[in-house]
């Protein structure tokens, strides 16, 4: 048996590997159990002493002989790319994103040893181990700076010097199927000095920890308001000659910027960001994520908005992610920036920019009754979204006032109009419910214009049509804010 790096026997759920030092031949897991035990015992005081503070060997594969940590982190859910491909000058011609538990491991081997010795020793204990070689490589036929763009991909950087040895890398990326979820590994090993020694970078992505919720908790570590301010929010990706597309808005803003404990990923901050702004009935205008937003994006987003704290960002390089998103209702139009990234700390930071616009395109309490009559001479009726009811109830709100008078100044515009005032919810409750609480609150709204505002009963006439009518899908908050309307429809 070669010096090098094995995994035991099993079912796999647990692929524990071995350092040996001399040549043994011993069939079945008991003697393999045992070489592990004694390898742990003879090499485990000695390696772990150049380690970095906090790191260790993951438990599925350890390291090559006479190596030590130079780099580590672990995170519960991460985002990891394997190139399935060599690299072209923009970008990877194949390849693939996925997601799991991640752990990120950098070892500095001596010069004494191979770039080909390490990678035959973990090629051959990966292969025993079951796992199927997706794609390798080997120095000029990875592609276009491969190594260069794989760490600009992943976002970490030990030292940079090996950006200028590209000619000595070797990649390879892995898979194992196993019932409790598939794991994959990607492996580099490269020279990183002109005396020969190299450094190995091994990603191991296995089912985790579940996805956070939305809502993920941090530190708030800045905020900033103002009433009413302009703002630029970008929504492409920056080329050379800048960003693909920017928003210019005016209106109240807000900045925050997030704090999370070291074991959140900025992926995860970002995803669970994500899912947050959905549940809540936003719509994703743009987004992006690590190299593809563009080069120094993260310095770039910090300017362009103006939400600045500290200057770690400038540092981060490509560990970013990026959204624009856009809530609108009839009573609420707002945009909203995220951008996430890894610290040079170790830690995730979240900053948002949130803009509501004062000049509100969707604003429609500022209807007014020429504006209701000329919609409904041209179409025969018109949607009403300024009558406000206290939720699951028939009760007119008092800011509805403004709306209801706008109706009755209508009927005098076109006094020899009358009108169906029609009822209408979206789909959360019962068919039956729902008619019957369009039809109470249709009734309210033609009490409100009779008694408060003198228009004649005889020429309105309540209907309510529940949830049969959308005018939007129901599977938003947005979407079922347009459903729930009045509408005044020519008799």
């Amino acid at each position: 048996m070669d010096q090098g790096i094995f995994f035991s026997a099993g079912k796999m759920r647990s692929l524990f590997p071995i350092l040996v030092t001399k040549a043994v031949r011993c069939p079945g897991i008991f003697c393999l159990t045992f070489l592990f035990q004694a390898a742990l015992f003879l090499w485990a005081p000695v390696l772990a002493a150049a380690d970095i503070e906090g790191s260790s060997d993951h438990p599925m594969l350890t390291r090559f002989p006479e190596t030590e940590i130079a780099a580590y982190s672990h995170m519960q859910f991460e985002r990891a790319w394997r190139p399935l491909a060599p690299s072209k000058r923009k970008g990877f011609s194949d390849g693939e994103w996925v997601e799991g538990g991640f752990t990120w491991i950098v070892y500095n081997a001596p010069a004494n040893r191979s770039t080909l010795e390490i990678y035959r020793n973990y090629e051959k204990a990966l292969t025993e181990a079951g796992f199927k070689i997706d794609f390798n490589c080997k120095k000029e036929e990875c592609g276009y700076k491969f190594i260069n763009k794989m760490l600009d991909i992943s976002g970490r950087m030990v030292g940079g010097s090996e950006r200028w040895i590209p000619e000595t890398g070797r990649f390879l990326s892995a898979s194992l199927a196993r019932e409790e979820g598939e794991v994959w590994v990607n492996l580099l090993i490269h020279e990183y000095t002109s005396e020969g020694e190299s450094r190995i970078r091994l990603e191991i992505i296995e089912p985790g920890a579940p996805r956070r919720p939305a809502g993920l908790k941090g530190k708030e570590v800045g905020n900033k308001s103002v009433k009413y301010d302009e703002a630029s929010i970008a929504a492409a990706t920056w080329t050379r000659d800048g960003f693909g597309d920017v928003l210019e808005l005016e209106g109240e803003i807000e900045w925050k910027a997030i704090r999370y404990d070291s074991s959140v990923s900025a992926y995860e901050a970002f995803a669970s960001n994500r899912n947050g702004y959905a549940e809540k009935g936003y719509r994703v205008l743009f987004e992006c994520h690590l190299a593809s937003c563009g080069n120094n994006f993260i310095r770039r987003i910090v300017k362009l908005n103006g939400n600045v704290i500290g200057g770690g960002e400038q540092w981060s390089k490509e560990s970013g992610h990026y959204l624009l998103a856009k809530f609108s209702s009839p009573r609420k139009l707002e945009y909203i920036s995220l951008l996430t990234y890894l610290h040079p700390k170790g830690h995730a930071i979240s900053r948002t920019l949130s803009v509501k616009p004062q000049d509100i395109e969707f604003d429609l309490i500022s209807v007014t009754g020429e504006t209701m009559a000329n919609e409904i001479d041209k179409s025969g009726r018109v949607a009403v979204y300024g009558i406000y009811f206290d939720t699951d109830s028939a009760n007119i709100k008092p800011d509805s006032a403004k709306t209801l008078a706008e109706i009755a100044r209508l009927l005098k515009l076109r006094p020899d109009l009358t009108l169906y005032i029609d009822g209408h919810t979206d789909d959360q409750g019962s068919d039956d419910y729902n008619l019957d609480l369009s039809k109470k609150r249709a009734t309210a709204v033609v009490a409100a214009l009779v008694e408060h505002y003198g228009v004649d009963s005889g020429r309105l006439e309540p209907r309510g049509l529940g949830e049969s009518q959308p005018v939007a899908v129901n599977d938003s908050e947005e979407g079922r804010s347009w459903n729930r309307r009045v509408e005044l429809v020519a008799r």
